[in-house]
Formats: structure tokens, sequence, C-alpha cells
């Protein structure tokens, strides 16, 4: 609202839409994930669909990472990280540059600030959007380069 001397929260399961590549390398990625979505099926996932959250989440980091691991044929690379630490391990070996680890992470971005643009046109906010959740502090460093 024009003139708010508040905030005003739009609450939403966001991160539930399917993922819209944006260019090949994203492309590559969702068809990637898509198959491990399959093979997640078998396992009890109610559906085989990339979501966002499948990319722009703290899981996201460690499943860009697999996949550019996968890429590059580096499969001992953090194979010894256990799935729940392998975030961390990243945003660390990122930090410190191990060039796997940032493409990672540029990867995870890139879709953060494609989705942050769309939210921007559909909600048209004019104080400003701000991010929300466990994630985004952690990786400040990395979105300012944004």
């Amino acid at each position: 609202d024009i003139g708010a001397s508040r905030y005003v929260a739009w609450p939403s399961e966001g991160g539930m839409p399917e993922f819209c590549a944006r260019n090949l390398k994203e492309l590559e990625l969702k068809e990637y994930l898509s198959f491990e979505c399959r093979e997640w099926l078998s396992q009890g996932r109610n559906s085989g669909v990339v979501i966002l959250e499948d990319v722009v989440s703290g899981q996201g980091i460690s499943k860009c990472f697999r996949f550019v691991r996968f890429k590059h044929g580096a499969h001992e690379v953090f194979s010894d990280v256990a799935d729940s630490d392998l975030s961390a391990a990243v945003a660390v070996g990122a930090e410190q540059g191990d060039t796997l680890c940032q493409e990672a992470l540029q990867l995870m971005l890139g879709a953060l600030v494609g989705e942050l643009k769309a939210s921007a046109l559909r909600y048209l906010p004019t104080g400003g959007l701000y991010i929300a959740g466990g994630v985004a502090p952690k990786l400040l460093p990395f979105l300012r380069e944004q």
C-alpha cells in the first residue's frame, strides 16, 4: 500500500511453483533434478516435478552442488560429507575460492535473483522486497555480488 507506515507481509508457499529454467545451464540442472525426483518417487515422493524450493533453499545448494559435481565428473569432491552438512560445506568452500562450490552457489543465487525479479513484477512492492528465511543471511556476501 503506497504511503503505508508499516510493512505488509504476503505469506505464501512461494517455493512450491515449478522451477522455470532461464538458460541452458539451468535447463540442464532441471533435467538432472527431474531425474533425482523420479528416483524419489520410488521412495514415496508425491511428484516428479522440480519446484523452486528444490533449487532456492538450503537443500537447493546441496542439489546444485551435486549437479555441478556430476557435470564435471568430480564425484569424489565432498563425497564424505553427509547430505545434512553439504550445503554448509559448499558455502565454506565457495568462500575459500573452490570453483565447484562457487559454480553451485551461482546457480542457486541466479535462480533466486530470477524469482525475486518475477516477484517484484508480480507484486509491485513500492516499499521494497525483503527476503526472509534461513539461507539469505548466511549467503549475504554472495548476494551482495549479485
